[in-house]
């Protein structure tokens, strides 16, 4: 997804007359070449880091579009700031990629982040006067979107909150039975004194 998008930007940036050459683009009326080089992480650390190395060894290049998997990006984008290499990325969707500017100081997102999620939560909490908070989330929820994306979101939602005083607590859960669920997570420490269930 990451290749087609950036293909068709760089085509749209060519003249007509210039015609590509697998990853080689001349743009801006010949005053640029851009030549493509092409990773694959599989969303592996280990996949992630030996793809960067290879490249560091035998290429010079100046920018890093992706890597779009968290746990990649973070070693990646911290390797590459000794490089002076920036990185651009719809990925480093986690709350920490934000906080700690000495470690991914030349990393700019450009998508939806945690910390975007966050801050809407935040903004009800403050609406409604609440002080604590439960988070239940499941944890393969989403997996096909964004890796954990359940547990970055509520890893996010949590340290935002605690920098505000609230009393949150986060907690993976199976959803099997939406009763239990209510009664021996949520219970009367967060829900108040009665608990209501509709069954369709």
């Amino acid at each position: 997804m990451v290749r087609s998008s950036i293909e068709v930007a760089l085509q749209s940036l060519q003249n007509d007359s210039t015609k590509s050459n697998n990853s080689l683009y001349t743009i801006l009326g010949g005053e640029v070449t851009v030549e493509l080089l092409l990773r694959d992480t599989k969303c592996d650390v280990s996949l992630g880091i030996h793809q960067l190395f290879l490249l560091l060894q035998k290429e010079k290049f100046y920018m890093v579009i992706g890597p779009a998997c968290d746990y990649v990006a973070a070693p990646v984008i911290r390797e590459l700031k000794y490089w002076g290499i920036p990185v651009i990325t719809a990925g480093a969707f986690a709350y920490d990629f934000s906080k700690k500017k000495d470690m991914y100081g030349r990393l700019t997102r450009i998508g939806a982040t945690a910390n975007s999620l966050a801050d809407a939560i935040l903004t009800i909490v403050n609406r409604f006067g609440w002080s604590r908070l439960l988070i239940l989330y499941e944890r393969e929820a989403f997996e096909d979107k964004v890796f954990r994306f359940c547990l970055l979101s509520a890893d996010a939602i949590e340290k935002k909150l605690t920098t505000k005083k609230a009393e949150v607590e986060y907690q993976n859960i199976i959803l099997k039975n939406i009763e239990d669920i209510l009664t021996n997570k949520l219970g009367l420490r967060y829900a108040g004194r009665k608990i209501l269930f509709y069954h369709p």
